[in-house]
């Protein structure tokens, strides 16, 4: 069984712009995702469920495998699902997971906090440790900047071509690196520019360029595509 926990960053997503219908089957397929990221259910299923004719599932469900340039995800041109053997696939559920847990395991160390030690919710800290209250602000401060680069971390990792996902924790330390350095912007334009690049090499040259793997990408080789821009012929 999957696990999908809807919170308010769905307020802040394109999917809000969509139309109700559209919205509905999104959510539809969002509570049928396994753990593999994949909704085992077709479009009568999704008829059936959410009281909706075939022709407006269909047509949501193309809405839904289209680009979309508002996006907040760099995978596949902000498309939300791709249609595989069986059902569909929601091509950024394991960063829903990724955050739906986390969510999970703060409120669960939340309640136990509460019942345990004893700590009201609207204390921040409990009264025998406020000579360590600055230590704890820094060190809260320090939780919040690395959950920041885990949540981009596992944006990108999502995004970034499948045949060069490897050595994930090398990556995600040079990751970090590089935000904290301050390069996060360049590198997400690199990062397009690549995925410009490798687009061209396939449309352009009819060349299936193998990506370069992702350590080595974000070591300093995105900085070489910045300003690529692929230009499809008119």
């Amino acid at each position: 069984m999957g696990f999908t926990k809807l919170d308010e960053r769905i307020l802040q997503s394109s999917i809000m712009a969509e139309s109700a219908t559209t919205f509905k089957v999104w959510i539809a397929l969002l509570a049928a995702c396994r753990e593999n990221g994949i909704a085992y259910v077709s479009a009568v299923y999704l008829s059936s469920i959410c009281h909706l004719s075939m022709s407006k599932v269909e047509d949501s469900l193309k809405k839904l495998e289209g680009p979309d340039e508002h996006s907040r995800s760099l995978a596949d041109d902000g498309r939300r699902i791709r249609r595989v053997d069986g059902g569909y696939e929601v091509i950024n559920y394991a960063v829903y997971r990724d955050f739906s847990l986390r969510d999970a395991e703060a409120e669960r160390k939340r309640l136990y906090r509460q019942r345990v030690k004893g700590c009201p919710d609207n204390v921040p800290l409990c009264p025998d440790s406020s000579a360590s209250a600055s230590a704890s602000a820094s060190a809260s401060e320090g939780k919040s900047e690395e959950k920041g680069i885990e949540e981009k971390f596992a944006e990108f990792w999502t995004a970034y071509p499948r045949e060069g996902r490897l050595a994930k924790k090398e990556s995600r330390i040079k990751f970090g690196a590089l935000v904290k350095r301050g390069e996060l912007a360049e590198f997400i334009k690199g990062f397009h520019g690549y995925l410009d690049f490798l687009k061209h090499q396939k449309i352009k040259k009819n060349f299936d360029q193998t990506p370069m793997y992702a350590k080595t990408f974000i070591n300093g080789r995105w900085s070489e595509f910045v300003d690529f821009k692929y230009e499809p012929s008119l």
